[in-house]
């Protein structure tokens, strides 16, 4: 049976490993993309829509391209935010409509 590995953890590379990553999230470097925190320009961080909107864009996330489906997700809020509520979301995925396209 083998001995699991031991790591000794050094704070100060931590620390400047995470300096460099946040940095790439700023500047929006391909290397750490997050699309899904660039948000629609009228979606107020911290709402229930915003709650509402990732949770749906999020449950679709999976074995897709997600820069696509992140810009798609972004310009249909912008253009009808009213299609990110609980009642129409069932409404939609109800009659076999495609949300966003993808």
């Amino acid at each position: 049976m083998q001995t699991p590995a031991q790591f000794e953890v050094n704070d100060v590379k931590a620390i400047n490993i995470a300096k460099v990553l946040v940095d790439l999230i700023a500047r929006g470097h391909w290397l750490v993309s997050m699309p899904e925190y660039q948000l629609p320009k009228n979606l107020l961080a911290g709402s229930r829509e915003h709650a509402l909107y990732m949770t749906y864009v999020i449950s679709i996330d999976y074995m897709t391209d997600a820069e696509r489906l992140w810009q798609r997700a972004r310009r249909a809020y912008e253009l009808s935010p009213e299609r990110f509520t609980p009642e129409n979301v069932l409404a939609m995925s109800g009659e076999g409509k495609v949300f966003l396209g993808t």
